[in-house]
């Protein structure tokens, strides 16, 4: 098990929620199929009338103890695995998420001048951890013989969780023009999306009174616990739990759904245009909802929860073997959580932006991602974070040059820059303030390769 959770704390504990992908090109009359994912009404009236997404993808990782500057990473991590009351090993509130977003092929084609279809894949996965005690990390991080473990007498690991979605989509989209004169324009489209569920998984501890003691036994980390509550897993989709996970990870998950996304364009030109398939607009504002839709999952066998009743003999739990250890004490009592289903909402959320074109080829944009899914209540729901991004940018038929400002909940401000050669896309929302600064806590790049022609 071990192993399986420590693939889930890197990818939990080196990340971000979810910003908006692909950063500053979602906004561009060039974006293509970047564009018509953040809105359908965007796969037509662009500059370009047909395009081939071969494949892109999106990473951000980021977590609030970390910087992450590029400069000085090494010193960074030196000062992440190091014990003592300046390190982030004296934390008990480790927040962290992931996201990564991969377009697979994909392809979109105008149809007359006001109308246009485009065919989209995808595959998403965001993952969260909240409340993690740093000194349950620490054991995965460093050797367990120079583990000072006297100076954390105790613990914290009550709320404790990680909380893992995943899913793929094949999509549908139409756009139309539904009104055009020489100065304004107005485009509508919608998105059909079939998406598979891959996973939806949440590990941890709820409702814990009492004493957690970490103590070194040889080359074994022991958590004992004193005290009452719960451990709970519940999983849907993939097994990634259990001593046998690595022999059943495979696709087993049959939660599937249609859902949609809407979205409304208007543009405006200062001046007459009788071509204006050939001329960028001077300016547009945007807005969509997407993802609006939710998966219903089946928990598998290895779905538990574990009720800890210690109050007078503790029990010892091996980091490297939590579930086995919970399965064998005698103070833990089971209940298996095999066969129930539970909702898990997809990260909807509502998408607004405006352009100005404000001297021939150079654009300044602004976005704003608001999350619509509530996780408060709904503990499996995946979700974005609340998200601003102002991209100045440089663009003509085949370069572009963007300078994406973000400012992200939970993470604060970033800079980073893009770059559109032809068919090549390659940039980070964070580059420039990795290099540059030393208290950036995230990371961010993309890459894709898409051609587009008018």
């Amino acid at each position: 098990m071990k192993k399986i959770f420590f693939l889930l704390l890197m990818l939990s504990t080196f990340s971000i929620r979810a910003q908006q992908s692909f950063s500053g090109f979602r906004v561009s009359p060039y974006g293509g199929i970047y564009s018509i994912i953040n809105n359908p009404a965007e796969a037509v009236g662009g500059m370009h009338k047909k395009g081939v997404n071969l494949l892109s993808f999106d990473g951000i990782f980021s977590n609030n103890k970390v910087p992450l500057s590029l400069s000085g990473l090494s010193d960074s991590f030196e000062k992440f695995t190091k014990t003592g009351e300046g390190s982030v090993f004296s934390h008990n509130d480790l927040d962290a998420d992931f996201n990564l977003d991969i377009l697979g092929p994909s392809a979109f084609f105008n149809i007359g001048n006001k109308n246009a279809i485009a065919i989209t894949s995808r595959v998403r996965a965001i993952a969260d951890a909240r409340g993690v005690d740093a000194k349950i990390l620490e054991s995965y991080f460093s050797d367990t013989n120079l583990m000072d473990l006297a100076a954390y007498p105790s613990i914290k690991i009550d709320n404790q969780h990680i909380l893992v979605n995943a899913f793929s989509e094949v999509g549908v989209s139409w756009g139309s023009i539904v009104f055009s004169n020489e100065k304004h324009t107005i485009k509508v489209g919608v998105t059909l999306k079939a998406i598979q569920g891959i996973i939806s998984s949440r590990a941890g501890f709820d409702g814990f009174s009492g004493a957690i003691k970490l103590e070194q036994k040889k080359d074994d980390v022991i958590l004992n616990v004193s005290g009452t509550g719960d451990f709970s897993i519940n999983n849907g989709g993939i097994n990634i739990w259990g001593e046998d996970s690595d022999s059943k990870f495979r696709l087993q998950s049959s939660a599937s759904t249609f859902v949609f996304d809407a979205g409304f364009a208007y543009e405006y030109r200062k001046e007459p245009c009788p071509d204006c398939e050939k001329t960028p607009y001077d300016f547009k504002f945007g807005l969509a909802f997407t993802d609006a839709g939710r998966l219903n999952y089946t928990t598998t066998e290895n779905s538990k929860k574990y009720s800890i009743n210690s109050s007078v003999t503790s029990v010892a739990l091996n980091l490297d073997n939590l579930q086995r250890d919970l399965d064998r004490s005698n103070l833990v009592s089971q209940t298996s959580l095999k066969g129930k289903t539970f909702t898990s909402s997809l990260p909807v959320a509502l998408r607004i932006y405006a352009d100005a074109r404000i001297l021939r080829k150079f654009f300044v944009d602004f976005s704003g991602q608001f999350a619509s899914s509530d996780k408060k209540d709904k503990i499996y729901n995946a979700a974005y974070a609340n998200s601003f991004v102002l991209t100045p940018r440089y663009e003509s038929r085949w370069i572009g040059f963007y300078l994406p400002i973000a400012n992200t909940q939970q993470v604060g401000t970033t800079i980073g820059t893009g770059l559109r050669v032809g068919p090549l896309v390659v940039g980070s929302s964070s580059i420039i303030s990795n290099l540059f600064s030393n208290n950036t806590k995230g990371i961010n790049v993309f890459a894709g390769i898409t051609y587009q022609w008018h």
